[in-house]
C-alpha cells in the first residue's frame, strides 16, 4: 500500500513540475481553498491562533478572510515549491530576489568563523531557502528538520530534496554528525525558529504571550561562536518571492554570552514584526501557542553541553 501511494505522489510531483510556475500557483491556491473548507480543524486552530496574536488589533471577520488567504497562500506555496525544487539558477532567479547576502559575506570570508547560522520559520516557500547554497556555492548549507513519523512522508521527502544542493540532518538522530560538520567549518546552518518544541523549549515572549522556543539557534551560535541571523521568505506576487537576511543578532555583549532566553526574544521579536508586515505570508495552523515553554536556567550548562 506505501509503495502504491508513494508512486501516485512521485507521478503527481513529476506531472506539477512539467506544468508551467504561474499554473501551479494559481492550482495551489484553488487547493488551498478547498482545504479552507473541509479541514475544520486548522481552520480552527488558526483562529485560535490569530485571536491570541492579533485579535485586538483584528475584527474577527478580517481574521477568517485573512485564515482564508492563508490556506490559498499554503496550496500555492507548497505546490510552487514542487516545481522551483527542480528549476535551474537562472529560472529561479527571474522569479526571486536575494536581499542581505552583503550582511554574511564578511563573516563566511573569517577561517576563524566556522560558519554562520540563520534562522528561518514557515514563511511562503520554505524550500527557496536552498538558494542560498547556490549564491554561495564554497559554503555547506546544512538544514536541521523533524523527519515525519509516516514512512511514505518520508520518502517523498527524501525524493523532492534528492538534486538539492543543500545537507538535511535530523533533529534527533543525526546530532553527532551536525556537531562533526560544525567542527570541519565553512557552514552555514539552518534552523526553524518558530515550530512549537513543547515541554522541552524555552519560555520567551511571542506576540506579548510565553509561548515554547526552541533553544538550538542561540545554543549553536553560541557553542560555535557563529554569527546568527534571521531569514524570510516573503511573496511579493504569484509564483515570485524575496528572501531577506536581516541584521546579526547579537549573542554576546562586551565579550561575554547574553542570556539564551534574551537571544531568542530577539529571534521572537524578528520573525513577530515578519509576520506583522504579511500575516497571511505564514503558517498560522500549526499549535503554537499550545506550551508556554520553561524558564531558562543554567544557561553556560546548557551552551556546554550542546
Amino acid at each position: 500500500m506505501n509503495r502504491l501511494l508513494f508512486s501516485l505522489v512521485a507521478a503527481f510531483v513529476a506531472l506539477a513540475q512539467a506544468l508551467p510556475l504561474p499554473w501551479l500557483a494559481w492550482l495551489g491556491r484553488q487547493l488551498g481553498a478547498l482545504a479552507w473548507l473541509l479541514d475544520w480543524r486548522h481552520r480552527r486552530q488558526a483562529l485560535v491562533n490569530l485571536d491570541i496574536a492579533l485579535g485586538a488589533s483584528l475584527p474577527r471577520s478580517s481574521r477568517e478572510g485573512l485564515v482564508f488567504e492563508s490556506f490559498r497562500r499554503l496550496g500555492e506555496s507548497c505546490l510552487s515549491a514542487l516545481k522551483t525544487a527542480s528549476m535551474n539558477a537562472g529560472e529561479l532567479g527571474q522569479r526571486l530576489q536575494m536581499v542581505g547576502l552583503n550582511k554574511i559575506r564578511p563573516w563566511i570570508d573569517r577561517s576563524l568563523v566556522p560558519g554562520v547560522v540563520i534562522v528561518t520559520g514557515h514563511f511562503a516557500n520554505i524550500e527557496l531557502y536552498d538558494a542560498l547554497a547556490r549564491e554561495l556555492p564554497w559554503m555547506r548549507m546544512i538544514t536541521v528538520f523533524r523527519a515525519s513519523t509516516n514512512p511514505v512522508i518520508r520518502r517523498i521527502m527524501t525524493h523532492l530534496r534528492r538534486d538539492r544542493r543543500g545537507e538535511f540532518f535530523e533533529a534527533q538522530t543525526q546530532t553527532q554528525e551536525l556537531r562533526a560538520a560544525l567542527r570541519d567549518g565553512n557552514v552555514i546552518l539552518g534552523l526553524m525558529g518558530d515550530t512549537n518544541p513543547g515541554p522541552a523549549g524555552l519560555s520567551v515572549p511571542f506576540f506579548g504571550h510565553p509561548v515554547a522556543t526552541s533553544a538550538l539557534p542561540a545554543v549553536y551560535a553560541l557553542r560555535f561562536r557563529m554569527p546568527l541571523y534571521v531569514a524570510v521568505c516573503y511573496r511579493t506576487a504569484p509564483a515570485h518571492w524575496r528572501v531577506e537576511i536581516s541584521d546579526e543578532i547579537p549573542t554576546r555583549k562586551a565579550g561575554h554570552a547574553r542570556p539564551i532566553s534574551e537571544i531568542l526574544a530577539d529571534l521572537n521579536l524578528h520573525l513577530e514584526q515578519s509576520i506583522r508586515r504579511d500575516p497571511a505570508n505564514w503558517f498560522w495552523q500549526q499549535p503554537r501557542w499550545d506550551h508556554d515553554g520553561r524558564v531558562a536556567r543554567r544557561d553556560r550548562a546548557r551552551i556546554n553541553a550542546a
